[in-house]
């Protein structure tokens, strides 16, 4: 299966983060056409189909942060009819013009001296001086019980700006995933490299050589990530109920096995040793045998602890892959 290389298109062209894109999807699409479902296929085909503009503000939404944006804030040279990019966007359903939004997004969007004039508008029966702090005012404005989302205009009919959301981050997380075969690596790879700060060894691509084989691994790696990023700011026992099922690939389970160990090493921070043990036993990652054995040090009896120890000093470990 011989594919066109894939080359980093020149800096000096105003689309080259499209024609970057393009490829990417264009690539995707014939190394993995067994492994996207029908309404992906169909959502990338329309994406390539339509106009350069468009096209070209879909690619600089998903390559900034987040899913939410100001219009006034969309500001690019190579496209100067904004509206006509958006209203396409809206009408093959990549972007939501005019999204509910809860009120804390809103003050997440609007600047400092914009929050004092929505705080004015939603509490006209208190006074907020023009130097109030951001932090102040978004307290003011949050402290309650939150309303359910509605669109800025409710919120804040004077609103100078509207709201754009990015409806498709999920496809092209798992574009990036599928293309780079991690989430470590961006879509800046390709700048760096046409900028020489940054080379990859050329290599024969086939059917064997692809980091997927099937769909269920490229869910358990989207899976793997998302727990990963809830991990700082959710309690663990709220984030087993998402942990993927075993996969036929060796490399995407020594991560599902040292995701186990790093997730019983938070529960047995957070004094939740019962299930820090149940995770750390459901692991084959070396650190986390030697954790659950010092656990069971405090309750169980040395001859039945001396035993798990020359199981697990037997037992198959869990190495580090390299992905292909």
């Amino acid at each position: 299966m011989t594919k066109a290389p894939i080359t980093p298109t020149p800096l000096d062209d105003p689309f080259y983060y499209l024609r970057n894109m393009q490829q990417v999807v264009q690539f995707c699409l014939a190394r993995y056409h067994d492994l996207w479902l029908a309404g992906e296929r169909d959502q990338l085909a329309a994406l390539l189909a339509l106009s350069k503009p468009a096209q070209g503000l879909l690619v600089r939404l998903v390559m900034r942060k987040g899913c939410l944006f100001r219009n006034d804030k969309l500001t690019y040279a190579e496209i100067p009819e904004l509206d006509r990019a958006l209203a396409e966007l809206a009408g093959a359903g990549f972007i939501k013009l005019n999204p509910s939004l809860g009120l804390s997004e809103v003050c997440a969007l609007a600047r400092r001296e914009e929050c004092v004039q929505l705080a004015r508008h939603r509490l006209p029966e208190q006074s907020f001086t023009a130097a109030a702090r951001k932090r102040d005012l978004e307290e003011a404005l949050l402290t309650g019980p939150a309303p359910p989302p509605q669109p800025l205009q409710a919120w804040w009919p004077g609103a100078p700006f509207a709201v754009i959301e990015l409806t498709c981050d999920e496809l092209f997380t798992r574009l990036r995933l599928m293309f780079f075969g991690n989430l470590q690596q961006d879509w800046s790879e390709f700048v760096l490299t046409g900028l020489g700060l940054q080379q990859f060894e050329p290599v024969v691509l086939n059917g064997h050589s692809r980091p997927f084989q099937h769909r269920d691994e490229v869910n358990a790696m989207l899976a793997l990530d998302q727990l990963q990023e809830r991990m700082a700011t959710e309690p663990v026992a709220r984030l087993c109920a998402g942990l993927p099922a075993p996969v036929a690939c060796e490399w995407i389970e020594y991560r599902r096995h040292k995701l186990l160990f790093q997730l019983g090493r938070e529960a047995e921070r957070q004094g939740d040793t019962a299930l820090a043990l149940r995770l750390y036993e459901q692991s084959r990652h070396r650190e986390a045998r030697i954790r659950a054995l010092r656990l069971r040090e405090k309750t169980d009896p040395p001859a039945r602890v001396a035993e798990l120890a020359r199981r697990i000093c037997t037992g198959p470990v869990l190495v580090r892959l390299a992905v292909s």
